[in-house]
C-alpha cells in the first residue's frame, strides 16, 4: 500500500443468510484466450445462481467456472478468493 493511503474502520452487523466473497484482482483480471477478462459481472452471476447452496459449494462452483474460462490460456496472476455464509448467530 501506499504511505499517504487512507483507510477507514467500518462494522456491520452481519444476518445469518449474508453471503460474504473476498477475491484478489487475479479472479476478475485475468483472460481468456481470446483476451477477454472474466470480470466482476461473471463473478457477481455466479454468487447469485447459487446463493442458495452452502459456502464449499459456492467455492468449488467458483474454482470450476474459472478455471474453465480460463482453460488454454496463462495465467499471470494468482487467483485467490473466500467464501464465508453465515447460517446463524454464534453466541
Amino acid at each position: 500500500s501506499e504511505p499517504d493511503s487512507k483507510y477507514k474502520n467500518m462494522e456491520d452487523n452481519i444476518s445469518p443468510g449474508t453471503l460474504l466473497f473476498l477475491y484478489t484482482d487475479g479472479l476478475s483480471e485475468c483472460t481468456n484466450k481470446e483476451g477477454k477478462e472474466f470480470g466482476l459481472k461473471q463473478i457477481r452471476k455466479i454468487l447469485i445462481k447459487n446463493y442458495h447452496k452452502s459456502a464449499q459449494e459456492i467455492r468449488d462452483t467458483m474454482k470450476d467456472e474459472a478455471f474453465n474460462f480460463f482453460k488454454g490460456s496463462s495465467l499471470d496472476d494468482d487467483i485467490t478468493f473466500i467464501v464465508l455464509k453465515l447460517k446463524k448467530f454464534i453466541g
